[in-house]
């Protein structure tokens, strides 16, 4: 009966604190749901809304962009010409390098008496 009464009277004395220890859990918790699943879903609304409004609608001009795409090809299908073509492998003389002459003395500034 005395434990029954001792713990009866713990629980009192330490139910306020276990109470608003809870209640800040419940209202943390709370709060970082409502963060992930409203705010943030908010503000990336509000976000894609902000862009699509700058963005600038083009129109394509479709007949213009097949010409710029059929030239590409036709540039990139050009076949080479092998014969024309310098050969990397075949050692040419190099052309020579001049010498420069030795140099001279630049006059003396200095004068003799």
């Amino acid at each position: 009966m005395k434990s029954l009464h001792l713990l009866l009277a713990s629980i009192i004395r330490y139910g306020h604190m276990v109470l608003m220890l809870l209640l800040v859990a419940v209202f943390v918790a709370l709060s970082w749901f409502l963060y992930l699943y409203v705010y943030q879903p908010l503000t990336q609304a509000t976000l894609v809304a902000e862009l699509q409004s700058s963005v600038t609608r083009i129109s394509i001009d479709r007949r213009l962009l097949r010409q710029v795409l059929e030239t590409l090809d036709k540039e990139r299908l050009t076949t080479l010409e092998i014969q024309t073509s310098r050969n990397p492998f075949v050692s040419t003389p190099l052309p020579a390098i001049e010498t420069p002459a030795a140099p001279t003395e630049p006059p003396s500034t200095t004068t003799t008496p």
